[in-house]
């Protein structure tokens, strides 16, 4: 019986370790889009990024604090999608809950392509390149978690 007590809680534990590195701590990028996005494709990466945080943050659950640039399109479109999504979203990180997950991303130029990174919490980072190609704006990669699986 005390076996199973301390499995219990040393399962327990563990999995509130998992649950706090998800969502708690510093994020080792800043919000910038380096290069100009024009309003459709900022609508196309910001449904992609709002599509692939639904499978690892649950919507009606969580509540995102936006990093957002003081210029750049992606912002505002990337937290309308969010909403949409049914997530909370703040925009101030010096006001947000202690259970919030602040979201940061940058938007550069390589080589032929856009590339997309994201970090939401401090073990969470998902990065995606976009490119235009015969006039049609779409994904160039697959997604790629940063120690994770690679996600299509």
């Amino acid at each position: 019986m005390r076996s199973v007590i301390l499995a219990t809680v040393a399962a327990l534990t563990l999995a509130g370790c998992q649950t706090a590195n998800k969502s708690g701590g510093p994020l080792l990028i800043s919000t910038a889009e380096t290069v100009s996005l024009q309003p459709g494709e900022a609508d196309i990466i910001a449904m992609d990024l709002a599509g692939m945080l639904e499978q690892h943050f649950a919507p009606g659950k969580t509540t995102f604090t936006l990093q957002k640039p003081a210029s750049g399109v992606l912002g505002p479109v990337l937290e309308g999608k969010l909403r949409d999504a049914g997530y909370g979203v703040g925009v101030d990180p010096a006001q947000a809950t202690g259970d919030a997950v602040e979201i940061a991303y940058l938007v550069d130029r390589y080589d032929q392509s856009y590339v997309v990174r994201v970090q939401a919490g401090q073990g969470y980072e998902v990065s995606r390149l976009y490119r235009n190609s015969d006039g049609n704006f779409m994904p160039a990669s697959g997604f790629s978690l940063r120690n994770g699986e690679d996600v299509q």
